[in-house]
């Protein structure tokens, strides 16, 4: 279970003062993931090009530049094994603490609602969150997804089927959905054969 818990706007403004992160690069079956987490939740998760120490922390610290950056690949490592080599994760549920408009926490947490494989249009997205003109702007609150994979933007797709745009690369989108149509049809298997 993952719960989302948006930042007040003081706390935005705050920009991370008084804030210690947590931060970390690991190999994840999509590329290099980057991570950054707070005592309140994880607040980036990104696919990044390079794996450099310098360009991972420069990232995270452009969002908050107030920050106590702390680095810690072993949580990033962690993180990567929990969500996709199946190490137990922790007994409570994961909770993602980000900035965001409530236009946007309410499209990320309707995205929170769909099962692995479950493919949605922005179109029905839109409808979901009750603003069914705001297809574009559904659009915009999916693009701006602070935490890739868990936050499951790549499961938006064109009305049409098409992948559509990517914040990580379309190639990247194409390899999850990939995967996690692989997994699935893995876990049927064994059920047949149970």
């Amino acid at each position: 279970m993952t719960l989302l818990e948006a930042m007040s706007p003081a706390e935005s403004a705050r920009r991370g003062e008084g804030l210690d992160l947590v931060c970390g690069l690991a190999r994840s079956p999509f590329g290099w993931l980057l991570s950054a987490e707070a005592a309140r939740g994880l607040c980036h998760l990104s696919f990044v090009e390079a794996s450099s120490r310098t360009a991972a922390l420069a990232i995270v610290a452009a969002q908050w530049p107030a920050a106590h950056l702390h680095w810690q690949p072993a949580a990033s490592e962690s993180l990567v094994a929990q969500l996709w080599n199946g190490a137990p994760g922790p007994n409570e549920p994961r909770r993602l603490w980000v900035r965001a408009t409530p236009f946007q926490l309410g499209v990320w947490r309707a995205l929170l609602t769909l099962k692995r494989g479950e493919q949605v249009s922005y179109a029905q997205l839109a409808a979901q969150v009750k603003a069914p003109a705001a297809a574009r702007a559904v659009g915009g609150a999916v693009a701006a997804n602070p935490i890739a994979w868990l936050i499951p933007c790549h499961r938006v797709i064109r009305a049409d089927g098409t992948l559509g745009g990517y914040r990580w690369g379309a190639e990247r989108k194409r390899a999850m959905l990939d995967w996690e149509r692989h997994i699935l049809k893995s876990q049927r298997d064994t059920d047949d054969h149970s």
